[in-house]
């Protein structure tokens, strides 16, 4: 069994300051790489640390997938003279800046807002159902769900959804808040596809707003 633990690797300058992280999506190979821009030469080091140690070594896996965001030309070149090849599966990553106005919101008729504070009635099996089935992915353990509550940025206040009248997960949004840096992070976000175009998603984004 690996530990995910094992597949985190860290840069730090000669101040002792973090400018460089690697991690894995275990158990899938999927690497993300993050630099402080002053230290892109070192996503050259990260890169075959990735194929040699994380990829190989630790999660025995033959084929190695990279994040690199468009207009990222270091880490472009770099992958393109390594042989990668460009995927046509893509994420897109949007933010606002909360010193405008946080936009007003209502929930639609029918549904009701929650929170993680208190679980009752809700079926956490049943959530996590709907949470993976709304990215049409692979179906995890209430234990998973319970291990990231544990996790530094979680807090359950953070953690909302919509349920129907009759206590079905209808959309949710998890906010991860980095209180030293001020920086909120809303993964994932969704709605169940018999839910959806009724403006669940907008209400639950921006009730986390």
């Amino acid at each position: 069994t690996v530990d995910w633990k094992d597949t985190i690797y860290y840069w730090e300058n000669s101040n002792g300051e973090l400018v460089a992280l690697l991690c894995s999506e275990y158990p899938n190979e999927y690497i993300t790489l993050l630099t402080k821009k002053k230290y892109k030469n070192l996503e050259v080091e990260m890169v075959a640390l990735a194929e040699e140690n994380v990829i190989s070594e630790i999660l025995h896996k033959s084929e190695l997938k990279i994040w690199c965001m468009e207009g990222d030309a270091f880490r472009e070149d770099l992958l393109n003279k390594k042989g990668y090849a460009k995927q046509e599966e893509v994420e897109y990553l949007n933010w606002i800046d909360l010193g405008a106005p946080v936009p007003e919101f209502e929930i639609p008729e029918g549904y009701t807002l929650h929170d993680m504070v208190d679980e009752t009635g809700v079926d956490l099996q049943k959530k996590i159902e709907r949470i993976t089935g709304a990215f049409d992915s692979k179906l995890y353990p209430v234990e998973i769900y319970r291990n990231f509550q544990e996790g530094p940025s979680y807090r359950k206040e953070y953690d909302l959804y919509t349920m129907d009248k009759e206590g079905n997960v209808c959309s949710f949004c998890f906010i991860w808040y980095d209180a030293e840096l001020n920086i909120g992070y809303f993964e994932p976000v969704g709605t169940d596809e018999k839910h959806r175009r009724k403006g669940l998603g907008r209400a639950t984004l921006n009730a986390g707003l």
